[in-house]
């Protein structure tokens, strides 16, 4: 017998936890009696990152030994051994653990005997000579695993429900039962009673009529599912069991009179109840027996309808109906007075104190029946919600235009709806499992991982990301993270909500092209045309100043003043029309042109410009130098003309290895609100700040300055 091994590897990186746990290495009993085949297996997990812990066995013993292992994921195992077999080892663990998934690993065998594997319980078949099935095979299977285990807490959970109600039922029947033997006892103690007393053999008749009440009403409650078809039933049992005229239930209503409202009834009630007008007030109305059984909370029995004072209000109407006496019985539903029960009897002298105590037994079953089927109808809406509730889930999700992202503890995707991943030109199923920066692009992955941690911190943010398209093409997103949290706190993943801006970026693009180009076309026309007009008059001026000295005039002072002005406003236009188009740009000579750029900012705009730059900062190349110019430039613009700045500061410079340009001013600063109300002078800055990989940032107090910070890599 070949020896069991171990083998892990802690340091490879977690799988998703539907897969494997988070804590501890995947617990695998592998059945087979040839040690080579058995390494190769155990090489192939580990190469996938599967920390595994293997026990090795090669006989029956061993192997059903092995099945007692505390947390065991996973039971590989060879079809055919000199002492035993896989099929026979299949049976074993499906009859000593069958949530434990089993799969066959082993040479060739006939496709019958692959089929009948599978119909006997294996998740799958991996041949040895295809070994690269096997992590996708041992995956899935882990992963169907899970998805039991889950079914099999809902299952629980809903057993758990059912066996609520199922106790309830046995209740309700353990009291049928047990009224049921009271009203055996009590009928064995009247019978007995009228051989001895046969004066009492009206009373005892009317208890029997109460039993028979109570006993058909017990099987109502147990049959019936409907809160009106059961109140009735009640009524008409009463009726036609109990011998009385009629009988009704009414609920109490917590409205300004306390009314009464009818809910149910049988019998001669023809259109008695919508005449009396009963309250459960003190009041002229609300002192008959209805009426002080719900203040009260006990019976309340009114006999000879003729005599009794307190009836006068409805007097008319029930002799008229027959009704000589009256009684009735409070309902109290989860320890609240609900309303009454009330009952109509033919004779005078009827509802003695065996029968109303029956009948506050009839009551209080009624109650309790009430009680057990709104929770049952309670649980039955609470499930229909939930389906609703999922089914309109399912459809949001599923027609949303954004794309829904949702990410687990390891930053895994657990689920993409179909827009996500069309946007990315993936079926939603090849996503799953994946990791979020599996798809980024290699310029924004440090930023997506920043925005990943902070969700464990429970930092909501979004920003602007490109992902990659399963065809290679660019996929530029909003990209908004929220935490998710289970009920302790712990983090649980991620929501992410992807907005396609690809045509967005693209415009931002091109008007960023044109801004260049157009300020490449001022540069040369201030350049060429303006500045030699500026010479000319230049010139012109000068001799215009000789002219006047020959003549002795005095105005030419003024010709030399014009001359000096030309001149200094030529220098000026040379100066702006180097700063629009900087003539030879490149990473090398940004630093130049950067200072080059401050100086021509005092000249033009007469105001202080100073600019600091470390030499550690390394321009990435060209097309960044670029950009970063022009961000500068846009920064300081918007720092002279809105902000009406005196002092401005360039920094380039450096921190933990990135490369940081700041622009800083001293003037009068932007409004709370100026996100929403940026022009497209800040959105070109944004994009050009994305388009080397950077991330610009604005801090602006009203009075207090602006700072503009483009981060970007600088090493």
């Amino acid at each position: 017998m070949l020896k069991g091994f171990r083998m892990s590897n802690p340091e490879l990186p977690k799988i998703p936890q539907d897969e494997q746990a988070a804590d501890r290495a995947l617990r695998i009993l592998h059945l087979e009696d040839s040690l080579l085949d058995a390494e190769l297996v155990a090489a192939r997990l580990s190469e996938s990152g599967l920390a595994c812990d293997i026990c090795l066995v090669d006989a029956e013993r061993e192997f059903t030994a092995a099945l007692d292992r505390e947390g065991l994921d996973l039971i590989l195992a060879d079809y055919s051994l000199p002492t035993f077999d896989g099929p026979t080892a299949l049976k074993i663990a499906l009859r000593v653990c069958p949530e434990i998934p089993f799969l066959f690993v082993s040479g060739p065998i006939g496709e019958e005997q692959a089929i009948e594997t599978l119909k006997a319980g294996a998740v799958d078949y991996v041949l040895k000579q295809r070994l690269e099935r096997l992590v996708p095979s041992v995956r899935r299977a882990l992963r169907e695993a899970e998805g039991r285990t889950q079914r099999r807490l809902a299952e629980h959970a809903l057993k758990e429900s059912e066996d609520r109600l199922r106790r309830a039922n046995d209740q309700l029947e353990m009291r049928v039962a047990e009224r049921t033997r009271e009203l055996g006892e009590t009928n064995a103690a009247l019978q007995a009673e009228i051989a001895e007393r046969k004066h009492a053999g009206a009373e005892l008749r009317r208890a029997n009529r109460a039993l028979r009440i109570l006993s058909e009403a017990n099987q109502i409650l147990v049959r019936r599912t409907d809160e009106k078809h059961l109140l009735t039933a009640i009524c008409q049992a009463a009726v036609q069991f109990g011998g009385y005229q009629m009988a009704w239930v009414g609920r109490a209503e917590h409205d300004e009179p306390k009314t009464v409202r009818p809910l149910a009834w049988a019998g001669g009630e023809e259109g008695y109840l919508e005449k009396i007008g009963i309250t459960w007030s003190d009041s002229e109305r609300g002192r008959g027996p209805t009426g002080r059984a719900i203040r009260s909370g006990h019976p309340a029995v009114l006999r000879n309808i003729r005599k009794a004072a307190d009836f006068e209000p409805w007097r008319a109407e029930a002799i008229r109906r027959g009704f000589q006496a009256s009684m009735a019985v409070p309902l109290a539903v989860d320890g609240r007075i609900f309303g009454a029960m009330s009952f109509y009897s033919a004779d005078p002298e009827a509802f003695d104190d065996a029968e109303v105590r029956l009948l506050q037994e009839l009551a209080d079953d009624l109650a309790f029946g009430l009680s057990s089927l709104r929770l049952r109808i309670e649980r039955q809406r609470a499930l229909e919600a939930l389906q609703t509730s999922e089914e309109r889930y399912r459809r949001i999700v599923e027609t949303a235009e954004e794309g829904i992202w949702v990410l687990d503890e390891s930053d895994a995707t657990t689920f993409v709806n179909q827009k996500m991943a069309g946007m990315l030109g993936y079926a939603a199923d090849e996503v799953i499992g994946s990791p979020l920066l599996a798809y980024v692009d290699e310029r924004d992955r440090a930023a997506v991982e920043s925005a990943l941690q902070r969700r464990r911190n429970g930092i909501k943010d979004s920003q602007d990301v490109r992902f990659r398209r399963r065809d290679g093409s660019e996929l530029w997103v909003i990209l908004a993270g929220a935490p998710i949290f289970d009920e302790a706190g712990g983090y649980h993943g991620s929501l992410k909500m992807a907005t396609d801006i690809t045509e967005r970026k693209r415009l931002e693009q091109s008007v960023a092209e044109i801004s260049s180009l157009e300020q490449q076309r001022m540069g040369r026309d201030l350049h060429d045309v303006l500045g030699q007009n500026l010479t000319g008059m230049s010139f012109l001026s000068k001799i215009l100043e000789q002219k006047l000295e020959a003549l002795g005039l005095a105005e030419a002072q003024d010709a030399a003043e014009i001359g000096r002005l030309a001149m200094l406003t030529n220098k000026q236009v040379r100066s702006l029309a180097r700063g629009l188009s900087p003539v030879g740009l490149t990473a090398g000579n940004f630093e130049a042109k950067l200072k080059e750029f401050a100086v021509g900012v005092q000249d033009i705009f007469s105001v202080s410009c100073a600019c600091q730059c470390d030499s550690r900062v390394r321009i990435p190349d060209d097309d960044a130098a670029g950009h970063l110019y022009h961000i500068a430039q846009e920064a300081v613009s918007n720092a002279v003309k809105h902000g009406k700045a005196r002092n401005i500061l360039i920094q380039l410079t450096d921190e933990a290895g990135h490369g940081m340009l700041i622009v800083q001013d001293d003037g009068q600063g932007m409004p709370k609100d100026y996100e929403k109300h940026a022009g497209m002078g800040m959105r070109i800055m944004e994009y050009r700040a994305s388009a080397i990989g950077g991330q610009l940032r604005v801090r602006s107090n009203a009075g207090r300055g602006t700072v503009v910070i483009c981060t970007f890599a600088g090493r």
